[in-house]
């Protein structure tokens, strides 16, 4: 299944790595939440959120990236499909890799030209 030294079956498979490996700060035990925090978030993403992805980009890769340059999405399905609503008639979309196989899906669906 797939191409030869993939292993598509494990799209999706939980993280198994512990994380205490990584060099993040360690999770907490527990997280407040009132009733604030129950409202559905900005369409862009919340504003901390965005914040703290430019501050992590821009400290780690000394890249300047700014909060309005980013859009946080509910998952790489509606990202994509957001992406291809703007692009111009007559641009192709390439490919780097395809292990997942909704980006063939997505641009069959929408007619998009593609190359891998």
């Amino acid at each position: 299944m797939g191409t030869q030294g993939t292993h598509p079956w494990s799209q999706g498979f939980p993280l198994t790595t512990p994380l205490e490996n990584f060099d993040g700060p360690p999770l907490p035990d527990s997280v407040d939440v009132t009733w604030e925090d129950r409202f559905y978030p900005k369409a862009g993403g919340h504003p901390k959120l965005r914040d703290s992805i430019a501050d992590y980009y821009n400290s780690q890769y000394g890249s300047e990236i700014t909060p309005e340059n980013i859009m946080v999405f509910a998952g790489g399905r509606p990202g994509i499909y957001t992406v291809l609503a703007f692009l111009k008639e007559n641009v192709q979309a390439r490919i780097g890799n395809i292990e997942w196989p909704a980006y063939l899906d997505i641009m069959e669906q929408t007619n998009t030209s593609f190359q891998i």
